[in-house]
């Protein structure tokens, strides 16, 4: 971990993310995944456009304003993935434990354990849940523009995970191309159909495993050089 997480400075802000979510954080993703049960569930028996907020409302026994505070439109409530955080989480341990010069790809690899590890401690229920998220979003053309938007924002919380544990700025361009090429890696997952009918996940892991052993051994991360002394100051 980088110094400035331990010598009682404050840590950089990652967009977005939030290491440690509180009782209150904890509750309103009780809420919000009992919206979108509702909702995903109506998209499914009535189709998506058919289905309304209204409706959504009603059936859930929310007001719209509730509604609109979990999610800001329909899109977003399914778009949303709960699995966001602890996905995160895992992945600021490994950053946390990445050794210095070692191969990015191995990085990669990692995370697409971590994945595999996800998928495996899902409940049934939260295994369907996630392959209707991603049917719609591929099936509904509206969700699939939005879903570029969300993958730009986890390329952002991305970059600036790894811009922390390597002290680099968000904006370092190596920092901004690994984070893009994991994105990418699971953009080619998204836009193809075949692969995420039910187990989404575990093909997302299985590009990032691609992209992990396509890495050249001399990808590795290192730290930003720290400043010379000009001894002959002074």
């Amino acid at each position: 971990m980088s110094d400035a997480a331990t010598d009682g400075t404050a840590a950089p802000a990652i967009p977005g993310y939030a290491a440690k979510p509180d009782l209150r954080a904890r509750r309103r993703l009780r809420n919000r995944l009992a919206v979108q049960e509702v909702a995903l569930r109506m998209f499914v028996d009535r189709g998506y456009e058919a289905t309304t907020v209204e409706s959504i409302c009603a059936e859930a026994g929310i007001s719209p304003a509730t509604f609109y505070r979990y999610f800001p439109t329909k899109e977003d409530v399914v778009l949303f993935d709960s699995l966001d955080e602890q996905f995160f989480g895992r992945v600021e341990a490994l950053l946390a434990g990445h050794v210095e010069g070692e191969p990015a790809g191995s990085l990669v690899q990692a995370m697409s354990d971590e994945i595999v590890r996800v998928w495996a401690e899902l409940s049934p229920a939260a295994r369907e849940r996630e392959a209707v998220r991603a049917r719609l979003s591929y099936q509904v053309q509206q969700l699939r523009a939005r879903q570029v938007d969300v993958l730009m924002s986890g390329t952002e919380m991305l970059a600036g995970l790894i811009a922390h544990h390597q002290d680099r700025s968000p904006g370092d361009l190596q920092v901004r191309v690994l984070a893009g090429a994991i994105t990418g890696a699971v953009l080619a997952v998204v836009v193809d159909g075949e692969q995420i009918v039910e187990e989404y996940l575990p093909a997302v892991a299985e590009a990032l495993r691609t992209l992990g052993e396509m890495l050249p051994i001399e990808a590795a991360l290192r730290r930003s050089p720290q400043p010379v002394p000009d001894e002959r100051r002074g």
